[in-house]
């Protein structure tokens, strides 16, 4: 029989869609199913010909995680809705994910009644199992389409492969088998995957290639399980040569192959040889022809291309058998649940998880999106990370990772880093082979030509985290390199700069190209003390200024001219140059880089190079490109100021000229932006010029836009004609504005109806994951497993889950206890409690006697000292950790004597309910379990140091809350710290369970105190009467009916009336009378606090802070100053003693 277990192997809607078709072949009913959302308590729909309605539910849910029987009766609430809305049901089904218990099915039974008609209409795991262990081939087709039941059958393989052979191969294998199995439950199911499972179906053999990150390997490795489990293949070797590939196929037994990056790990330069090229494709017809093995490839996208270029004769093969994996295949919600499964395949903490979940969108939609940098800046983070730097330093990685990249410059070897080097200075992307030759060349200058790494090698250690190669023009295929990342060049790039003495030499010696040296020119131009290389540097430029060009951009634009590869071009990092080497793009680039101070010798050569430009546009400007003519302001000003030239105003004069002749828009540029007043003067002694340019220039515009029917670009060129005259000082030419009212009379009997077709959404049928989808999978799959489950009525829950009588009876008295009634609200804990009082047959009634048999529980429990059990509690800060909530590797790192080497202990205290765990989550079934150790192990001190800590706890000295301003032992500080948390979250409780430990240290170490302060705060107040001055520090707000009537209200006052409250049972309502006589409403009404004309506040209640009487001076009047007067004179006895218990 199968025993899968369904809770872990599926995600809610998963499960959903398997349960749904399990029932469709047990039933033979087939189900309407709905969108994922709030779905009304309906997976499934089927209305039956005699106009029953049959509804299906399916719920991923753990029988043991306490939640069940809360999620059940909502579902039987959408039921109940379902009707009203008039939406019969006359037969409910269920599925759950887990076994039942006899008695919880009962439960459930009832609980559903009369909507499930007997029960086989709940089905439970085990029924689920049992169905796809039968004869029924419906049901081996339904566990045939959910690859992840697949999965589980991979565990037996790692011992057949050593009963097979136990070689290296076995051992390589055996590892890379471990980790394809760990890292299953990562893996989404994309259409590229159908694909390869589907071919590999047809042919056997697969060829996967594509961009680093992409998932190739991880493709592999799970269309490898898949086929070891589904079709019982025995065996699946990882192959890292030809030779691996005829050892594993020797053996007996039906296998699965994986060569992963078959043509890099050797490197095509040793592998171009032929030899095993033409062995490897004998051995794949061998496998196309055979039963009994399953052989997956990988391999980069530039390194197939590389090799096939010296071995046509495989490209057949890879044309037959060839699939791309590609990043930009991936769906937004693919992307989503990928970055879902690292997260939840981390050892992150509670609140970096849920940080990082809120940034999953703006990760999904990063133009950086990469796998494999999600996978590894995972594995940075520690536990003691603040959750919103997790996520500031998650985009840093993403857009701009310095640190993370620090780290694997290091781990990278010399040759790499020498490459990385290289990339500094070169113009990206970069053709492969240009990028070989420089690598060549620093090798040779650093002596290092016969102990190099082979370039190709370099190349696959640098695509692992640093660059992506792209295959450009199919035909005539290109080879490029650039950054994985935009932020790995501003590193690499702000490293130089650091340690430019040290690897200037490398640069310069690897500038083979006159782009190189630009790039290194732009990195040295604002660096300090760098004249003698900058100059050796520009004069290598000058040298190659005609040398082979090497940016992309220029050298193939033809290529880029096709839609798709400019796309691949835009959308990968490339190096941004304002100024291309066209014409005379080399020379601007120079001239623009040139520095007077650094480059001396080359001064005159500038200055005829410039002079032979500026001489080529005035006499053939039409030869001048477009990006040549738009650059030259920039270049003549910085040729002015260098010194090379002084003449600009008859640079001036050519690049206005030139803009006319080539047809361009009169733009100044730099020559208005530095020298304004020149600019000006030229206009003044041109404008008849200007004029009559603008006019032609202007009228063939517009007329060229009308005639396209382009109303848009018609109206922008008017606006601009416009603009233009303002700015040179022209009076709109008369002929032009009669030519846009024809022009504009063309749009209009040009315009065209709307197509009524356009905005129609096209979608796919069948279901489909959203991005919403997939957040409310990982939150109800992952995240609020582990949250309690609420319970609001807990008789009802004591009913369905039948504990003992006695346990019933026990948990109903205490409903009411102060400590008790806050374990009674949820699952968790109340199934702590059942547990306790099963074993305790009580629950004590003094908080001091629960404080004590709770711990003691609890060290039963686990099996540990009271020593060792309050160190346990004390690494559970919750002052830094509201919810309770742990990750494994969190506990761990805070006390690794228990959490790492007592695996039995830690067993035990989830056994019997005081933590609960999920996944890798530890959650505390109550965080008030730590109050208890923490208010016994505050009954076991000595009372001078319970003293001690009393006083501290209520100390407004921000050091002393930080448990270091006061003298004292590490113990009392931290009880300090720890009794301050609870100060802030249960100060009620805290104030009861502090006066009921010692009475006479909370009065003489909190009250006392609290008097002090609250007598220096009265005094010295405002007011000449301290009463008054008393009845504003209560901060009582109270609430009247238009009839006099005191309800209530609140007060959020000193300390001392909290503690008053528990000491004297004293409650500041007791100052207000129950009821304000007609008169005493009338004064409030002429003073302005209540408007008995308008009633104000919720359901026409008067709410009236005491602050304000006394500001009214109305506290006499309203009955209330003798009250106050008395509470002022305990105030002032208990300053003085007379309040003690003892004089009393």
């Amino acid at each position: 029989m199968n025993e899968y277990d369904f809770y872990r192997i599926f995600e809610p809607l998963e499960f959903q869609d398997f349960a749904r078709d399990m029932v469709q072949v047990k039933t033979g009913l087939l189900f309407e199913s709905f969108a994922e959302g709030r779905d009304l308590g309906i997976d499934g729909r089927c209305v039956l010909q005699d106009g029953r309605t049959v509804i299906f539910q399916a719920k991923r849910l753990k029988n043991s995680n306490g939640k069940l029987l809360a999620r059940m009766k909502e579902e039987r609430e959408k039921l109940d809705r379902l009707a009203q809305y008039g939406i019969r049901t006359d037969r409910y089904i269920l599925a759950i994910a887990d076994d039942l218990l006899p008695e919880k099915k009962s439960a459930v039974i009832k609980l559903f009644d009369p909507y499930i008609l007997n029960p086989e209409d709940i089905i439970t795991a085990r029924d689920l199992n049992n169905w796809l262990s039968g004869p029924d081939l419906g049901y081996r087709a339904v566990e045939e389409k959910y690859f992840k039941l697949w999965i589980q059958n991979t565990k037996t393989l790692q011992r057949i492969l050593f009963e097979t052979v136990n070689t290296r191969l076995a051992e390589q294998s055996r590892i890379r088998l471990a980790d394809a199995v760990e890292k299953a439950q990562l893996f989404v199911e994309t259409e590229v995957y159908e694909k390869a499972v589907n071919q590999l179906k047809r042919s056997r053999v697969l060829i996967l290639s594509g961009e680093p990150g992409a998932g190739k390997t991880t493709l592999a490795n799970q269309a490898a399980l898949y086929f070891c489990a589904r079709y019982e293949f025995e065996s699946c070797f990882y192959a890292s040569r030809v030779e691996d590939l005829y050892t594993a196929r020797s053996l007996p037994g039906k296998k699965v192959i994986v060569f992963d990056d078959f043509w890099g790990s050797n490197g095509f330069d040793r592998f171009g040889n032929g030899l095993d090229v033409k062995a490897l494709a004998a051995f794949i017809e061998d496998v196309r022809r055979s039963r009994d093995c399953i052989l997956i490839l990988t391999t980069r996208e530039y390194v197939l291309e590389q090799g096939l270029k010296q071995n046509e004769d495989f490209r057949r093969i890879v044309e037959t058998e060839g699939l791309e994996c590609r990043i930009e295949q991936y769906s937004r919600t693919d992307r989503l649940r990928i970055y879902f499964g690292h997260l939840r395949n981390s050892a992150l903490t509670w609140g970096q998880v849920n940080a990082l979940l809120k940034a999953g969108r703006q990760v999904i939609l990063s133009s950086n999106y990469n796998p494999r940098i999600i996978e590894l800046y995972t594995k940075t983070i520690r536990p003691e990370d603040a959750p919103s730097l997790c996520v500031e330093k998650f985009f840093q990685y993403l857009e701009c990772p310095v640190d993370f990249w620090e780290k694997i410059y290091a781990d990278l070897s010399q040759e790499a880093r020498a490459v990385m080097l290289i990339l500094a200075v070169m113009p990206l992307p970069v053709e492969l082979e240009l990028l070989r030759d420089c690598y060549h060349q620093v090798m040779k200058d650093q002596d290092k030509e016969l102990e190099w790494k082979e370039f190709s090698d370099v190349a696959a250690e640098l695509e692992k985290t640093v660059i992506r190669t792209d295959l450009y023009n199919r035909v005539n295929p290109l080879i490029t390199v650039t950054c994985q990342n935009p932020s790995v060049k501003d590193f690499i790039l702000g490293y130089i700069r650091a340690n430019l003495k040290q690897y200037s030499g490398i640069l310069l010696n690897s500038c083979l190209y006159f782009s190189q040296c630009v790039e290194y020119l732009k990195l040295l131009y604002d660096m300090e003390d760098t004249d003698g290389l900058y100059g050796a540097v520009m004069e290598r430029a000058a040298a190659l200024i005609d040398t082979e060009a090497v940016s992309f951009y220029d050298k193939y634009a033809a290529v880029l001219s096709e839609r798709e590869e400019r796309d691949r071009y835009d959308r990968n990092y490339h190096t941004l140059n304002e100024c291309g080497e066209l014409r005379f793009g080399r020379p601007f680039q120079l001239l623009l880089l040139y520095k007077a101070g650094s480059c001396q010798t080359l001064g005159s050569w500038f200055s005829r190079v410039f002079q032979s430009v500026e001489e080529s546009m005035e006499r053939y400007p039409e030869s001048a490109l477009g990006e040549n003519i738009r650059m030259f302001p920039r270049v003549a000003v910085h040729v002015y100021e260098e010194g090379l030239n002084d003449d600009i105003n008859r640079m001036i004069d050519v690049y206005t000229r030139s803009l006319m002749k080539n047809r361009l828009s009169l733009d100044a540029g730099a020559f208005e932006d530095r020298y304004p007043d020149l600019w000006k003067r030229y206009i003044e002694e041109h404008r008849e010029t200007i004029g009559n340019y603008l006019r032609k220039y202007y009228q063939a515009n517009l007329c060229l836009s009308a005639v396209k029917g382009d109303m848009v670009r018609f109206i922008l060129w008017e606006a601009a004609y416009e603009d233009d005259c303002e700015q040179f000082g022209l009076v709109p030419d008369p002929a032009i504005e009669k030519s846009v009212k024809r022009y504009e009379r063309w749009l209009e009997a040009n315009e065209k109806e709307e197509d009524p077709k356009n905005g129609e959404e096209i979608r796919r049928g069948g279901r489909e994951r959203t991005v919403e989808d997939v957040y409310s999978e990982f939150k109800e799959s992952y995240l609020e497993e582990i949250l309690p489950a609420d319970v609001s009525e807990p008789e009802e829950w004591l009913i369905c889950n039948e504990p003992s009588e006695q346990v019933q009876s026990v948990l109903l008295e205490g409903r009411d206890d102060l400590l008790w009634s806050r374990f009674m609200y949820d699952e968790q804990s109340l199934n702590f409690l059942c547990a306790y009082v099963s074993r305790t047959g009580s629950l004590p009634d003094r908080l001091a006697d629960s404080f004590k048999s709770v711990a003691r529980y609890i060290e039963d429990s686990a099996g540990q000292s009271d020593g060792e059990l309050y160190r346990l509690f004390l690494s559970l800060d919750l002052s830094v950790n509201e919810e309770g909530i742990w990750s494994e590797k969190e506990l761990e790192a805070c006390y690794p004597e228990f959490w790492v080497w007592k695996e039995e202990q830690v067993k035990r205290l989830t056994d019997s309910d005081v933590f609960i765990h999920c996944h890798h989550w530890y959650r505390l079934a109550n965080t008030l379990l730590s109050f208890c150790v923490y208010g016994d192990q505050l009954g076991l001190l000595p009372k001078e140091d319970r003293m001690y800590i009393y006083k501290g706890i209520w100390a407004e000295d921000v050091d002393t809350a930080q448990g270091g301003g006061m003298c004292g032992s590490a113990l009392q500080k931290q009880m300090i710290k720890t009794g301050k948390y609870w100060k802030s979250e249960e100060e009620e409780l805290l104030i009861n369970a502090l006066h009921e430990l010692d009475p006479r240290s909370f009065e003489s170490g909190v009250l006392k105190p609290l008097a002090e302060r609250l007598y220096r705060k009265v005094i010295l107040a405002g007011r000449e009467d301290v009463i008054e001055n008393l009845a504003s520090e209560t901060e009582l707000l109270i609430e009247i009916t238009p009839e006099g009537d005191v309800l209530g209200g609140s007060s959020s006052g000193d300390d001392y009336f909290k503690a008053i409250a528990v000491v004297c049972d004293f409650w500041l309502f007791d100052l207000v009378p129950d009821q304000f006589t007609d008169a005493q409403m009338e004064l409030l009404a002429e003073n302005g606090l209540i408007n008995r004309g308008k009633r104000r506040g919720k359901h026409g209640i008067y709410p009236v802070r005491i602050a304000r009487l006394a500001d009214a001076h109305l506290l006499v009047p309203l009955g209330l100053y003798q009250p106050l007067e008395k509470l002022w004179k305990d105030i002032c006895d208990t300053l003085t003693g007379k309040g003690d218990t003892d004089d009393e």
